[in-house]
């Protein structure tokens, strides 16, 4: 499942992600999601994009900083 960040509006982005996570996403499954900017942006990555909505992730690709991806993982069964 992936979820592009610039598509959501900013105070829906929360329930956007818990959503995905939780309706979309197997256990043991991952969830990508991306934020991309104009080059020489300013914004934050992904990542941090997540962090600030209280998210735990992994931090992906994207040296560049025009495109960014992190991802969640969905724990498994226990």
């Amino acid at each position: 499942m992936h979820v592009l960040l610039d598509l959501v509006p900013v105070a829906r982005r929360v329930d956007r992600v818990r959503h995905a996570l939780t309706a979309l996403v197997e256990p043991g499954g991952r969830l990508l999601v991306s934020h991309y900017q104009s080059p020489g942006g300013t914004d934050v990555d992904a990542g941090q994009h997540l962090r600030q909505l209280g998210l735990t992730v992994t931090v992906g690709g994207g040296a560049d900083r025009a495109a960014t991806t992190a991802w969640i993982d969905q724990p498994g069964p226990r």
